[in-house]
């Protein structure tokens, strides 16, 4: 949520609208990339390997938590989300797959899901941007942000290493097997 500055670190954006506008910038050149290959694939004009999709995703997931401790994007964080939103294309047509999608309302059904995506996206943006925006100054955030994004490193690379091996590490059977003991 800012610029790097000359000592290395992020600071602070000073004002709300060029932020949340770039924001929303970064998440429509997602969806329109993952639209484009969403539709090849459903459309049955390219396909690739769910393994290696999923792979390349969370290694996607990976990276741009790793951003977020060190910019390695500056100021082209639009163009990197729309490579990534290419690779997220391909994992919700495999998705869609499964549920059948297909038929004479194809077009239809593929516009009607990414708008409700984009549409969505939007919605979340517009409810946690603003508190984001608020608690970007506290002595809290930069830790919520490093620790936050170091632990999606380590699920994404846990889920590098189950999709791109065909493996399973059985960890998420033991974290569902924890969860539903608290909350199920």
């Amino acid at each position: 949520m800012g610029i790097k500055s000359a000592t290395g670190k992020w600071e602070a954006v000073d004002k709300f609208k060029p932020a949340f506008l770039y924001i929303i910038k970064i998440v429509t050149f997602f969806t329109i990339a993952h639209s484009i290959t969403l539709a090849l694939a459903a459309l049955g004009i390219v396909e690739l390997s769910s393994r290696w999709v999923e792979t390349i995703i969370a290694l996607s997931i990976a990276l741009a938590a790793f951003h977020n401790i060190r910019p390695i994007f500056k100021h082209k964080e639009w163009l990197i989300a729309f490579a990534f939103g290419l690779f997220h294309g391909f994992g919700f047509a495999s998705v869609l797959g499964e549920k059948g999608l297909e038929g004479d309302f194809m077009i239809l059904s593929l516009l009607g899901f990414n708008i409700g995506v984009e549409l969505g996206q939007l919605l979340i943006i517009c409810m946690i941007f603003p508190v984001l925006f608020i608690f970007r100054k506290t002595k809290v955030y930069p830790p919520f942000i490093k620790y936050g994004s170091m632990l999606l490193i380590l699920i994404s690379f846990y889920w590098v290493v189950e999709r791109g091996l065909d493996t399973d590490l059985t960890l998420g059977t033991y974290f569902w097997q924890f969860w539903n003991s608290i909350f199920g």
